[in-house]
């Protein structure tokens, strides 16, 4: 569970010198919300479930599934 406490203290961290710049009139991503965005690109194909929230980031996601199709 420290890890997962660690974890929380770095995000949260991150979150207070996390600036948003806008640009064209629209906020920047917070770098979480650019991990998860990256992470689903990558993925394709898959499932993500109860992704956990805290401050309006994501923090974890309980079961991350890949599909991979044989086409």
């Amino acid at each position: 569970m420290e890890v997962a406490g660690t974890k929380i203290r770095q995000l949260e961290s991150k979150n207070r010198d996390f600036e948003a710049r806008p640009h064209a009139g629209l906020p920047a991503v917070h770098p979480a919300w650019q991990a998860l965005i990256r992470m689903c690109c990558e993925m394709g194909h898959g499932e993500i479930e109860c992704i956990k929230i805290q401050d309006g980031l994501p923090v974890s996601a309980e079961v991350v599934r890949k599909k991979i199709r044989w086409l």
